[in-house]
């Protein structure tokens, strides 16, 4: 069998296997890859978290405290992500997030919110037309999971972001910057921040390394390791998302696999 077949039958044992039904969601970098004018690519993938169990203190009697864990919610993503090539420097895109919800009580699934993005080339390094390449992108997400089952979040979120990329050699350098508009009042704005770099080891395979976080309501930092693996249009992401702060996951595994036609 061939890499394609191979890879396929990865991806399915991934999403059959139970040992990856904790799953909090968590998307790669994002880069300057765009679709081809009239292309649509698919990408299919999986997101897993081990949930960190946060433990709290309460006051019993004078100096006395009693020390309790809080049990979180434990979630499994497979989002389908369509992206359509407009033109050469914009594109669209719509994300459906299937949501396994998996709790002490009862258990749900579900379509959860959405994501609408678009996103528009600014400059391009090739040929050295320009020292570096980058663009800039609005994204979406509407409730449109069922917040009362806790698929959707209740909330309209808004996130304005830019991406720019350096080639160095055989590397390639990214940087993201996005601020995040999250609706409710019981919610705070985030900003996120992702650093990485892609480093090619051979044809086709490439190494990556990546830095994550969000600073808000609560503050995650992540480093994120993984391989990026191309063949005939077919393209696999591989990542682990290490929790480098006390708000953070203590390790999270994100799978995706793309194809364009």
């Amino acid at each position: 069998m061939g890499h394609r077949t191979w890879i396929y039958i990865g991806l399915i044992l991934l999403i059959a296997n139970p040992a990856f039904a904790k799953v909090k969601d968590f998307q790669f970098i994002e880069d300057l890859s765009f679709a081809m004018p009239g292309e649509i690519s698919v990408t299919q993938g999986l997101n897993k978290a081990e949930v960190r169990r946060l433990a709290s203190k309460t006051l019993i009697d004078e100096g006395i405290w009693a020390q309790t864990t809080n049990t979180l919610k434990a979630k499994s993503i497979v989002p389908t992500h369509l992206t359509y090539g407009v033109s050469e420097r914009f594109e669209l895109s719509l994300e459906v997030p299937y949501v396994f919800l998996d709790n002490a009580v009862t258990d749900f699934d579900g379509i959860g919110d959405v994501v609408l993005q678009q996103k528009l080339r600014v400059s391009d390094q090739a040929g050295g037309r320009r020292w570096l390449s980058s663009a800039f992108g609005m994204r979406v997400e509407p409730p449109t999971g069922d917040a009362s089952k806790g698929i959707g979040n209740g909330k309209t979120d808004v996130e304005f972001f830019g991406v720019g990329m350096k080639e160095i050699g055989f590397t390639k350098w990214l940087v993201n910057v996005g601020y995040n508009f999250v609706g409710g009042e019981r919610y705070g704005n985030e900003l996120k921040y992702n650093g990485g770099v892609n480093a090619s080891i051979r044809p086709g395979v490439s190494f990556l390394m990546e830095f994550n976080g969000i600073a808000g309501t609560k503050n995650e930092v992540y480093l994120a390791p993984g391989f990026l693996i191309e063949t005939r249009g077919i393209s696999f992401r591989v990542g682990t998302q290490f929790g480098m702060s006390d708000d953070s996951y203590k390790y999270r595994w994100n799978f995706n696999l793309s194809n364009s036609f």
